[in-house]
């Protein structure tokens, strides 16, 4: 008997077979579906972490860029402090100081114990004799110095002690020391005396005569010239206030008030003043000044104690020596234009720009110069920076002066256009591999740091020549014409 297939039941299990499969595929899809969402967080977390990372190394650039300029202010501030170290030689006041209160040290027995002093006594002069002991024994002596023949000698003879009536003198040892006498203060009574005519019949000649009044600085004034000169040479010269002068007055028993030596110091200073006008206009006339200006503090008159930066400025004629100072309130151009009006020559100073500006303000033929030893010091200053770089600028300049040093001590003495030769034939050449070499170096170098400033400075010199028709090189020192100088050659 055939066996009956039955179609239904495998229809139906047919069914269920394919809804089982229908609902794992459900489950498939929903899980797949599950890892798209956290395929896309995941890649969405890693978007942010990206961007996460991308702003951290920006935030590290700035950090680093912050790291060198912060670096770079360091070494600002210890060059800083290190020129600061080198101007500074001690403290500038005592008024911080604190005093004691009048009688708190009575209050306590503060002095050292009489048999401490009394041992301090015996050591001392056990220790003094033990120095001359060691003096007599130490046989190599170093060369004494020569006292001037100027000076007046006054002979001072030792000979032993006792009956000297059996020995003759066969030499003597000589050893000149100096001696200096304390300040020896006296009054010059100026008498002027009266003469009258012992005949008063003869009426020829006048009746009564006297000589007249000697010249004086300060006329009617109670010092001598030579106290005035003391005056001027110890507070200009040695910069001796004149509080501390009275002081010594004081010491000689001779009280002099504070307005009196004030007083007498500007009378002074106005009868030397056509003196001054003189020195000022023979500097001028000059065919070659250096100038320089530094800081001056000058107390204010209208509130105590306060001060104001003053500029002084110098003028030195190399030619004949000589030098004069002009005070000026500020550092403006308008002060060395005022004073170099009537010029005629040549100038050297350092980069400071207002002479430039000066120098345009003037129709004078003035030519400028720069000065080498300006930018030496630069570098100089900046060897602790970068010791190598620095070297290397200063062995440039080295080998400038080695050439001017070879002309100075040239015997006979080198005729000038040998000179300008020589100049142009090995200086020149310097100056320009010194000016490639900066040009090369300056980027490799911080432009805040030492050495760059240094080199910076250099160039900004270095430019200022090359910019202009008319620039000049000699010894290491650059200079140019003067605007008007280049006006008139054009013309």
């Amino acid at each position: 008997m055939e066996k009956v297939i039955d179609y239904k039941a495998l229809y139906e299990a047919s069914l269920r077979t394919n809804a089982v499969l229908v609902d794992q595929n459900n489950r498939l899809l929903n899980k797949t579906s599950d890892l798209q969402n956290k395929t896309s967080d995941l890649q969405n977390k890693n978007s942010d972490l990206q961007n996460k990372n991308g702003d951290l190394q920006s935030e590290n650039s700035i950090l680093l860029r912050e790291r060198e300029t912060l670096l770079a202010k360091q070494e600002e501030l210890l060059h800083s402090l290190d020129s600061l170290r080198r101007q500074l030689f001690g403290l500038k006041s005592d008024g911080q100081v604190k005093r004691t209160v009048a009688g708190q040290l009575e209050l306590f027995s503060l002095s050292a114990p009489d048999t401490l002093v009394e041992q301090i006594a015996e050591e001392l002069k056990e220790e003094i004799n033990e120095q001359q002991a060691k003096n007599k024994k130490s046989v190599r002596r170093a060369k004494r110095m020569l006292l001037p023949e100027h000076l007046e000698r006054k002979e001072v003879v030792i000979d032993p002690q006792g009956d000297l009536s059996g020995y003759k003198i066969i030499g003597s040892d000589c050893c000149e020391v100096l001696v200096i006498d304390p300040m020896k203060m006296w009054v010059k009574r100026i008498i002027r005396r009266k003469w009258a005519l012992i005949d008063s019949q003869d009426i020829s000649r006048p009746g009564i005569i006297e000589a007249p009044a000697a010249s004086r600085t300060v006329k009617g004034g109670l010092f001598d010239e030579s106290v005035l000169a003391f005056l001027l040479v110890n507070k200009y010269q040695y910069h001796l206030p004149l509080y501390r002068m009275k002081q010594m007055f004081a010491r000689q028993g001779i009280p002099i008030s504070s307005s009196t030596l004030s007083d007498n110091v500007a009378a002074t200073i106005r009868a030397l003043s056509p003196i001054y006008r003189a020195l000022r206009k023979e500097t001028l006339g000059s065919r070659y000044l250096q100038s320089d200006e530094t800081t001056y503090k000058v107390l204010r008159g209208e509130k105590k104690g306060s001060c104001h930066n003053g500029y002084m400025w110098s003028f030195h004629a190399p030619t004949c020596g000589l030098l004069f100072f002009q005070y000026c309130t500020g550092r403006e151009h308008i002060h060395p234009a005022g004073i170099l009006k009537d010029f005629q020559g040549v100038l050297q100073t350092d980069g400071f720009r207002g002479y430039e500006k000066a120098l345009e303000k003037i129709d004078s033929p003035i030519r400028h110069l720069y000065c080498m030893s300006h930018i030496r010091r630069k570098f100089d200053e900046s060897a602790q920076n970068d010791l190598a770089r620095a070297k290397m600028a200063i062995d440039y300049i080295a080998s400038m002066y080695a050439v001017e040093k070879s002309i100075r001590e040239s015997d006979p003495p080198m005729a000038e256009d040998k000179i300008v030769l020589l100049r142009n034939e090995q200086v020149k050449p310097i100056l320009d591999n010194m000016k490639e070499w900066m040009q090369q170096e300056y980027p490799k170098v911080l432009p805040t740091s030492p050495i760059g400033k240094a080199i910076a400075y250099a160039l900004k010199l270095w430019d200022n020549v090359s910019a202009r028709p008319n620039a000049y090189f000699i010894a290491g020192i650059m200079f140019r014409a003067s605007p008007h100088e280049q006006r008139r050659k054009k013309s």
